[in-house]
């Protein structure tokens, strides 16, 4: 027996209103596009389950919980409805974990399978699945040209492999919450892993933790627990994608949030970026990589420090590298590919209620300040 489950793509946009002339708010999550659906269909021996997403979906990733009476040893597996076999994970893949996700899936629709000797009562609770729309629809807001957004592909022509690689670092954030009553928001962010032993840990904003309408939850167990890094964002068919460890280090007075990874794919850690300790220094050529409108790996090059402010002990240099929701966290490399900043914010408006015209990163001096006890 299977059951048919059809989910209508709903697009929520956090991103801030941009262009010549505007500036945004004060800073939210990233770009608040596709949705989290919200199922629990219990999946059995006896029992497959498929579901499908908007036709229009660039790709989707399915949540799962396993349920209290399960066996000890079972093994699920995903399918597109053509039969090709997309993924496996058994009991011994996720351990003692009770909730655990596909990888990215480039699909609209798929067939869930279970099995376990002699079982045939429900094993697993299929939770939900975020699904990511093609096009993104939020209006650029920190840009040098109103509406030419001056970034393109880490991996396309004329980047060269000196700053590709630093992409390597590189990852998105993937944020969901809600419920069915509330509604469910998804969002994305930007960020970098800073150190890869004992465990990986990933840098991104603290204002990451949640979008405005769950702020009071942000970073929260019900948040953190079912948000992913995709590392591998980048074009290919290559799944590099983590889970956040519960309890992550944050910091909101320098919006600084310090996550640790677990690999849902085992496999070698990512590279790692190399903080620089030197501040940075006004004029000096910079670039950033990152995830605008949940886009995948960009480069905003050939752009240049602006002057540093200090407040408070924290530590922020203007730029106007072109960035956009979803870019937060986001590493800010200089010329020689250690990382001197990243990037917190866009456009704001002065006390006379001007724009200011110009994006704002976090000093890689006060990061190392703040995450002193790390490991290096």
């Amino acid at each position: 027996m299977k059951c048919l489950i059809f989910a209508a793509l709903t697009v929520v946009t956090l991103a801030h209103a941009s262009g010549a002339g505007k500036c945004n708010l004060p800073p939210d999550s990233g770009t608040g596009f596709g949705r989290f659906v919200d199922l629990h269909q219990p999946i059995s021996s006896a029992r497959s389950l498929q579901i499908a997403a908007s036709s229009n979906s660039r790709y989707m990733r399915i949540n799962f919980s396993v349920l209290a009476n399960a066996p000890k040893s079972w093994t699920l597996r995903i399918y597109d409805l053509n039969g090709r076999p997309l993924q496996a994970i058994d009991a011994k893949t996720i351990g003692a974990d009770q909730q655990f996700w596909s990888t990215r899936l480039s699909i609209s629709s798929a067939e869930l399978i279970v099995s376990a000797d002699n079982y045939d009562t429900p094993i697993l609770d299929m939770v939900g699945f975020i699904e990511m729309p093609l096009i993104g629809k939020g209006q650029y807001y920190s840009l040098k040209k109103s509406d030419a957004p001056d970034w393109q592909d880490l991996y396309g022509r004329n980047i060269g492999s000196f700053k590709s690689n630093r992409g390597e670092s590189v990852g998105m954030l993937i944020g969901t919450y809600g419920t069915n009553a509330s509604g469910h928001l998804t969002w994305t962010c930007s960020g970098t892993v800073i150190a890869t032993e004992p465990e990986i840990q990933f840098l991104t904003a603290a204002h990451c933790g949640a979008p405005d309408e769950f702020l009071s939850l942000s970073w929260s167990d019900g948040i953190t627990g079912r948000m992913l890094v995709d590392m591998s964002w980048d074009g290919d068919k290559i799944s590099r994608e983590y889970r956040v460890k519960l309890g992550p280090r944050v910091y909101k007075n320098e919006d600084i949030a310090v996550l640790t990874l677990v690999a849902l794919d085992p496999g070698a850690p990512p590279r790692k970026a190399v903080l620089r300790k030197q501040a940075a220094i006004a004029g000096e050529k910079i670039f950033v990589i990152h995830h605008p409108e949940s886009l995948q790996k960009q480069i905003s090059d050939d752009c240049a420090v602006e002057p540093l402010r200090e407040v408070g002990g924290i530590i922020r240099f203007r730029h106007r590298c072109d960035t956009e929701s979803g870019s937060s966290g986001a590493p800010v490399f200089d010329s020689s590919g250690a990382m001197i900043g990243m990037h917190v914010t866009g456009y704001e408006k002065t006390e006379q209620g001007n724009c200011d015209n110009a994006n704002k990163a976090i000093s890689s001096a006060t990061i190392l300040s703040v995450l002193s006890g790390l490991p290096k």
